[in-house]
């Protein structure tokens, strides 16, 4: 999640990525051609991750510090935090995709003796996660196609959907849902919009973010495709520096099981 300021559109520059380079040198992995030649074919086939949202995960990489001692200390969204620790019980497993820095997760944590699985694509974030919860289990794979044999209690994807485009989006909430058990939990948050910008952020000096904001009615469309019944919602008006007001929605869903 990411707070922004100086805002410029980018949607119409949003192209697949090209060069394998500049795709391996964003993983480091520039000068290992085996590795390399992994990367582009999982990341671009099956995540078809755009120039610009490696971009975005180079610029948490360099600014993770930053955000886990300003956005990840935000209280805004301890309420439906709550909400969610009620629901679960002790030993319940959860799936938090884009955790970044483990605040959910480690909120949660401390709530209720849960079992975390975390996914990010910042091996940075990962990193404070790891510190965070060291009974965790955490992964740098796309939160699109993360690869799973297992089923959860819950699944969280906490402001995930603002670095994903539509076409992401609907496959990223496909694939999450399949990994919920029937009658339990998905969470969910992002921010209410119609545009694609690129951002500076409140924690990112001047590195550039590429946010994509969804319409409420877009999401819960897609919720209600996949058998998912949305059980509360909060929405929170956030402030920004230059004193606009942006929205923050938040879903907690159950997933339905099919009868038949």
């Amino acid at each position: 999640m990411a707070r922004f300021a100086s805002i410029r559109d980018v949607c119409s520059n949003d192209r697949p990525m090209g060069k394998q380079i500049s795709l391996c040198a964003a993983a480091g992995a520039e000068n290992d051609s085996a590795r390399c030649a992994l990367i582009v074919r999982n990341v671009l086939s099956e995540m078809k991750v755009t120039e610009i949202q490696w971009k975005t995960i180079e610029a948490y990489n360099k600014s993770a510090y930053q955000f886990d001692n300003t956005i990840g200390k935000l209280t805004n969204y301890n309420t439906s935090y709550d909400y969610l620790a009620d629901l679960l019980e002790d030993g319940d497993s959860i799936l938090d995709l884009a955790c970044g820095s483990g605040q959910i997760s480690k909120y949660l944590s401390e709530r209720k003796h849960v079992l975390i699985t975390g996914v990010d694509l910042s091996q940075e974030m990962l990193k404070i996660a790891q510190q965070k919860i060291p009974t965790g289990t955490f992964y740098k794979e796309s939160i699109i196609h993360f690869p799973s044999n297992t089923q959860f209690h819950a699944v969280i994807i906490g402001f995930g959907l603002p670095y994903l485009n539509r076409k992401q989006v609907r496959e990223c909430l496909r694939n999450s849902v399949k990994y919920i058990l029937n009658e339990k939990y998905i969470y969910i948050s992002f921010m209410e919009g119609v545009d694609c910008r690129i951002e500076k952020t409140s924690f990112g000096g001047d590195y550039d973010f590429l946010i994509y904001y969804h319409q409420r009615e877009y999401i819960v469309q897609l919720l209600k495709e996949l058998n998912v019944h949305i059980i509360k919602e909060y929405e929170l008006d956030y402030k920004e520096e230059d004193g606009s007001i942006s929205k923050d929605i938040v879903f907690i869903g159950k997933k339905r099981e099919i009868s038949g």
